[in-house]
């Protein structure tokens, strides 16, 4: 489906799990003994840098409809800061590792990369069945049929073609 119609409803997720991630770094942060310890865990300033992007983004928001609605300008350069949320990634993984999950994580990741490596496989067949299929046909209407008025072939032929043969067609059909 179009990623297009659904955008409210991603932003909208978007903005929920930001919520969830600060209202969960505000109560560790209550709960630490001191803000220096809290602050001094990698992992830590891992979940804070995480967060950092969307409260960015929503203050880029906010201000481009107070400035003059330049929204797509500002958001735009914001798709970089994006990237920073993997780090979210290594939160779960750092919470399924205490909560003793690891076993059945690394089960499911394995069961998936699985799956996709049967649907690569498959892909990359059906990939190479199309080039080969397609490049044969290529050389069978564009290679140079160097043919006399009688029918017969003409053994010096001075035709120039880039279809020489199947693997030059093969060539020609990935590159382009």
């Amino acid at each position: 489906p179009e990623v297009r119609t659904y955008m409210s409803f991603f932003v909208g997720c978007d903005y929920c799990v930001t919520g969830v991630f600060t209202v969960e770094l505000a109560l560790r942060l209550f709960a630490a003994d001191s803000c220096a310890l809290f602050c001094g865990n990698a992992y830590n300033v891992i979940d804070l840098l995480a967060l950092c992007p969307g409260y960015v983004e929503l203050w880029l928001q906010l201000r481009a409809s107070d400035v003059g609605g330049h929204l797509h300008t500002t958001t735009v350069s914001m798709r970089s800061l994006r990237m920073i949320r993997v780090l979210r990634l290594m939160r779960v993984v750092r919470v399924m590792g205490e909560w003793g999950c690891a076993k059945r994580m690394m089960l499911f990741f394995r069961v998936t990369w699985n799956i996709a490596q049967e649907g690569l496989w498959l892909i990359a067949s059906l990939l190479g069945f199309t080039v080969v299929f397609g490049a044969s046909l290529v050389y069978l209407f564009e290679a140079p049929q160097c043919i006399d008025p009688n029918g017969n072939p003409v053994p010096t032929c001075s035709a120039n073609s880039q279809f020489v043969s199947i693997p030059a067609s093969a060539w020609w059909a990935v590159s382009t």
